[in-house]
């Protein structure tokens, strides 16, 4: 009984010039927020980048490959590819897939193909078996759980 005396005052607050200005200071208000997520969704967006180029620059192929596909994305094809050369020189085989892909495009020199697969069959083949297998290990329980 009490929420339909509030639906129909309400009612009536919205079809009096009141109601109209409240739907106007409301839409500013969603406007307003939604610029605020926005802002807070880029500053997220850069903050990842930046984590992840700070573990690039550590050594880690998956965190190149990663930031490979943040430059493709953005349009600087030239430095996705030299990232993911070094990923795949790393011996990470993720990356050979866009580097094949970017060679039959026209992005990456056929020189430049076959030094990526001949670094990456060397960084493979110099992992000792035991470690070569904790890192299979390793990243598959990290695919398994996420």
């Amino acid at each position: 009984m009490v929420i339909g005396v509030w639906n129909k005052t309400r009612k009536r607050q919205l079809n009096s010039g009141f109601g109209q200005e409240s739907l106007v200071m409301l839409r500013h208000i969603i406007t307003l927020v939604m610029l605020i997520t926005m802002g807070m969704a880029l500053k997220m967006i850069r903050r990842k980048r930046s984590i992840t180029e700070l573990a690039a620059i550590g050594g880690d192929a998956l965190a190149r490959n990663n930031l490979g596909k943040l430059e493709w994305n953005a349009g600087n094809i030239d430095r996705a590819v030299k990232h993911w050369m070094i990923s795949a020189g790393a011996g990470y085989d993720k990356p050979l897939k866009e580097i094949r892909e970017g060679y039959m495009k026209g992005y990456v020199r056929k020189e430049d193909f076959e030094r990526t697969l001949r670094a990456n069959k060397e960084a493979n083949d110099e992992m000792k078996s035991y470690q070569r297998d904790a890192w299979v290990a390793y990243h598959a329980a990290q695919q398994r759980q996420g």
